[in-house]
C-alpha cells in the first residue's frame, strides 16, 4: 500500500466517522426524543382507556348509574338550594322542636352573609328551652335537616329544670347570579 492509498483510506474513515456522527446528532437524537414522547403518550392513552374500561365495567347499567347520579344531584340541591327562602327551613326547625318536646321561644332571621364564593348564607337566631336530653335530640335533628346548616354560636343557661339555649344558626344557599352547573342527564 502506498502512501496515497493510506491517505485515501484515512480520509474515507474520517468522512465515514463524520457522516455517522452527523446522522447520530441530526437524526437519531431528535427522533429518539420524539419516540419517547410518543411512547409516553401511548402509555397515558392506555391508562385512560383502562380507566374508562374499569368505569364501564363498574357501571354496566347506565340507567341505574344515571338514577343514582340524579339522586345525588337532588340530595345536594336540597342541601344547598338556589333560593334564599328561609320559611321552609324555619318550618322544619319548628317541626323538629315539636317532635323533641322543645319549647321554641323565638326564631329570628338575621342578615345575609355574602361571600365571593358561589354560595351565601343567612343567620338565624333561635331561642329554646328544654331539658338536657331533649336539647341533644334537637341538635341531632338540626344536623339531619335536609338543608346544610352550621351552628355558629351556642349559649346555654340553666334555669330551673330547663336549659335556656340561644343558637346562632347559619344556613347556606347558592347565589342567583352563579351560572348553573346543571348537566342534562338523559
Amino acid at each position: 500500500m502506498q502512501r496515497k492509498d493510506k491517505q485515501y483510506l484515512i480520509i474515507t474513515i474520517i468522512i465515514f466517522f463524520i457522516w455517522s456522527l452527523s446522522i447520530y446528532c441530526l437524526i437519531y437524537i431528535p427522533y429518539r426524543g420524539h419516540m419517547e414522547q410518543l411512547k409516553s403518550n401511548f402509555l397515558k392513552n392506555e391508562q385512560q382507556i383502562t380507566a374508562l374500561q374499569n368505569f364501564a365495567a363498574q357501571h354496566d347499567n347506565m340507567e341505574d348509574f344515571q338514577v343514582r347520579l340524579q339522586q345525588q344531584k337532588q340530595y345536594w340541591q336540597d342541601k344547598l338550594p338556589d333560593t334564599a327562602n328561609d320559611t321552609k327551613f324555619i318550618t322544619e326547625i319548628q317541626t323538629a322542636a315539636t317532635k323533641d318536646n322543645i319549647s321554641l321561644l323565638s326564631i329570628e332571621p338575621l342578615d345575609t352573609v355574602n361571600s365571593s364564593d358561589p354560595y351565601s348564607s343567612h343567620l338565624i337566631k333561635i331561642k329554646i328551652a328544654a331539658d338536657y336530653f331533649s336539647l341533644l335530640l334537637f341538635l341531632r335533628d338540626l344536623n339531619e335537616l335536609p338543608r346544610y346548616n352550621i351552628i355558629k354560636k351556642m349559649t346555654v343557661n340553666k334555669q330551673t329544670a330547663l336549659l335556656q339555649t340561644d343558637l346562632l344558626l347559619q344556613i347556606y344557599f347558592l347565589q342567583k347570579d352563579t351560572p348553573s352547573t346543571d348537566n342534562n342527564i338523559q
